[in-house]
């Protein structure tokens, strides 16, 4: 099996593989900067839909194609914590998904193969995972992010969403103080985030192998594509080596008006546990999205310093 070509015909490009194992991770890189509002919402624009449509259909069909041709049926998802375990929650999604394809008159949707009923379904749920689940019912969806660190960036997202909202209102002391720290802090918490992710997912599919729930120690990973040149670092230099920051995080917080929340932005330094485990890995760019890395913080930083 040539997993170069499937990919590639399917809309994507392996960007690296470290190393060729039979035990595997796929990790796929996806569009996570979804419509903040959600796909309905009148402010959203056609074309961030069409976006999110274009890599969803491309992240649809090559999970689809590791899925067949590589015996995988775990799936660990960008946001969910680890262990956490959502097969009761598309247990429902399935039931949901069916009465949304009977409403649109598509009473069985098969998505193997069929690439215009795969548009259509794309196009009503803006949700490639969920039609993953309802594809394949034996399939596995859990999480391996560590919670704090995914609260952290949330809470960052959300200390940044209010600088811009309210550049004009905040005392100029206040913006040169908090910009430059948040920034700093944001990008170490994101850097700590895809480091534990990675040291996090052997542990998962081991537990996941040993209960005899996965044929294989393999997993499929849907990631934010502007993390992967983060792993892609990692993974090269087999060790993680993140310097510590000044903060306090929970200072920042409290001088934006928000509610502290506590992150311990000490330095973090480990070798990376799944080559010693035996697991090789692969990274996956979905041809839709640029090559220009979209870094929410960094063209926030960028969007403030032009209003000084």
């Amino acid at each position: 099996m040539d997993l170069a070509k499937l990919v590639e015909q399917d809309g994507g490009v392996i960007l690296s593989r470290y190393p060729e194992r039979q035990n595997h991770i796929y990790i796929v890189g996806q569009l996570h900067e979804r419509p903040q509002h959600g796909v309905d919402s009148l402010s959203v624009l056609p074309a961030e839909i069409e976006e999110l449509d274009r890599a969803q259909f491309q992240l649809f069909r090559i999970s689809r194609s590791i899925i067949d041709n590589c015996r995988v049926n775990l799936v660990l998802e960008e946001g969910v914590y680890r262990n956490e375990d959502r097969e009761e929650h598309y247990r429902e999604v399935r039931d949901l998904d069916a009465k949304l394809a009977n409403k649109y008159g598509i009473e069985s949707p098969n998505l193997i193969g069929n690439d215009d009923q795969l548009k259509k379904m794309i196009g009503l749920t803006h949700d490639a995972l969920l039609l993953l689940v309802t594809t394949y019912s034996s399939l596995i969806v859990k999480g391996a992010e560590d919670e704090i660190l995914s609260k952290a960036s949330d809470v960052a997202v959300g200390l940044l969403q209010h600088i811009k909202n309210t550049f004009d209102s905040i005392p100029e002391e206040t913006i040169t103080y908090v910009v430059p720290r948040l920034f700093r802090l944001s990008s170490q918490i994101n850097r700590k985030r895809s480091a534990k992710l990675l040291q996090n997912i052997p542990d998962i599919i081991e537990q996941e192998y040993n209960k005899g729930r996965i044929a294989t120690k393999s997993a499929l990973v849907h990631y934010g594509d502007a993390h992967l040149h983060e792993l892609r670092e990692f993974l090269e230099d087999g060790k993680i080596e993140i310097p510590g920051e000044n903060g306090p995080f929970y200072e920042l917080c409290q001088l934006l008006g928000f509610r502290p929340f506590f992150y311990d932005s000490s330095s973090m330094r480990a070798q990376l546990d799944l080559y010693k485990r035996g697991f090789g890995v692969s990274l996956i760019k979905l041809n839709s999205i640029g090559e220009e890395i979209k870094d929410p913080f960094k063209n926030a930083l960028e969007y403030l310093e032009t209003r000084r």
